[in-house]
């Protein structure tokens, strides 16, 4: 599901991936330490590259379900989080990036994925409706307490 050139895929979509590790502040509240997002979209064009972002920017936080804020009841960062002061947990997100609606996309056979609806493009023709957020599918989210030691606060480079 890699790209093969930029803004070319053979299924019209590439697999996006944000990982957050969040840590439990002492006044009841939340921050998210680190974030990292990892795609596949505009510059990996085979399957040993990887796009890695440190930086979540408009318009990129609105396809998350997973928000990058500090200081906020832990619930304003994923609605199910819950953490104690002082724990840490990671937050995997996993969708399928498909633009259909914005920027120039295109299936490598040259057909603009703007002219392929969702439903067609994922195959799933007696849908109506795909959920979404802006241009992610299949949006699913874990959140784990990590083992001591295993991640560490500092941001993977």
């Amino acid at each position: 599901m890699y790209n093969t050139s930029s803004c070319h895929s053979v299924f019209g979509y590439a697999p996006l991936v944000l990982i957050v590790c969040v840590k439990g502040n002492n006044d009841a509240t939340a921050s998210v330490i680190w974030q990292r997002r990892i795609h596949f979209a505009t510059t990996a064009y085979s399957p040993k590259e990887v796009s890695v972002n440190s930086t979540i920017n408009y318009p990129y936080n609105l396809r998350h379900l997973i928000k990058i804020l500090n200081n906020v009841i832990p619930s304003k960062i994923y609605p199910t989080l819950t953490i104690e002061p002082g724990e840490t947990k990671i937050i995997i997100e996993c969708s399928l990036l498909y633009k259909h609606f914005t920027d120039p996309y295109y299936f490598t056979d040259g057909r603009l994925t703007s002219s392929v609806s969702p439903r067609e493009a994922f195959g799933f023709y007696l849908l109506s409706n795909l959920p979404h957020m802006e241009e992610a599918y299949f949006q699913s989210v874990i959140i784990f307490t990590p083992k001591v030691g295993l991640f560490s606060e500092t941001p993977p480079k």
